[in-house]
């Protein structure tokens, strides 16, 4: 546990090292102001109104006390010298005296983070968020927390066994499966051979994204057919009904869930048509 907290402060101690760097380089909040366009201006205009509207309440109670001696004359108006006196600027004066912006730099502050990138003010740096490399030791750090808060309070009897706990098993499972994508990750770090084929593995995944999602379609269109025409038959799940079209479309044979696809021999032609269409064009 010892290993993994200091882990997992090297981590958050790097996350905040780049957000910090991200923040000292961004624009002034008037030049932000004027850079927002589409809906991602409007996104960030409203968290800046959540923002504002939240100060405005907390803060409800002493704008009124500093409205009421701006009314009975206790507190003083800052008027400049060159402004002229009219109702405009009598009301800009008012709202000086009583907001006081210039008393608080954060807020600017505040509103001009937003402005410039809201997952950033939570901590989730764009430099840092896009690479999937960081969302791998988001998920192991928080399954490896979660695994070792259970077993130590297992241990000390403030929870049940965890044999037999699906929860806390799939939390580990999980949290091991995204060790060793951590692992990989770390080795591309090591040397050019191991980047170079890592990454051909990661564009070749990326590529063919269009065809699997095709091929998604696809089966997914068969599975729903087979399903209305089994359920009208027999009581059978859509799980099995999408593991017996996998292995009919590419091993070939049903196997158990052969049954599934007698309801209907003209959806089974279609199917063993685009099979053999399949194993042809490979």
């Amino acid at each position: 546990m010892c290993l993994l907290g200091m882990f997992s402060v090297s981590t958050l101690w790097k996350v905040h090292t780049i957000r910090a760097d991200e923040l000292k380089r961004r624009d002034d909040v008037f030049t932000l102001w004027n850079h927002l366009r589409g809906f991602d201006g409007y996104v960030r205009l409203f968290w800046v109104y959540i923002v504002l509207s939240v100060y405005f309440v907390l803060g409800m109670p002493v704008f009124i006390w500093r409205l009421g001696l701006v009314a009975s004359g206790s507190l003083k108006l800052q008027q400049p010298s060159n402004a002229p006196n009219d109702s405009f600027n009598r009301a800009n004066q008012v709202l000086t005296a009583v907001f006081k912006f210039e008393e608080a730099p954060w807020l600017v502050w505040l509103c001009g983070t937003i402005l410039h990138d809201p997952l950033t003010f939570v901590y989730l740096p764009k430099s840092w968020r896009t690479g999937v490399a960081s969302w791998i030791d988001l998920g192991s750090f928080g399954c490896m927390w979660y695994a070792c808060v259970a077993s130590v309070r297992a241990e000390q009897g403030y929870r049940g066994e965890l044999k037999g706990d699906e929860l806390y098993m799939r939390v580990v499972v999980w949290g091991v499966f995204l060790l060793w994508l951590k692992l990989i990750s770390y080795l591309k770090g090591t040397s050019l051979k191991f980047a170079t084929f890592i990454l051909m593995l990661s564009h070749i995944g990326s590529d063919c994204r269009e065809f699997a999602f095709v091929m998604a379609c696809f089966i997914s269109m068969f599975a729903h057919l087979f399903f209305l025409r089994a359920a009208h038959v027999g009581s059978v799940s859509l799980g099995e009904v999408y593991q017996g079209l996998y292995d009919l479309a590419f091993l070939g044979d049903a196997g158990d869930h052969a049954d599934i696809f007698s309801s209907d021999q003209l959806l089974l032609d279609i199917v063993s048509l685009f099979t053999e269409f399949r194993e042809r064009s490979q």
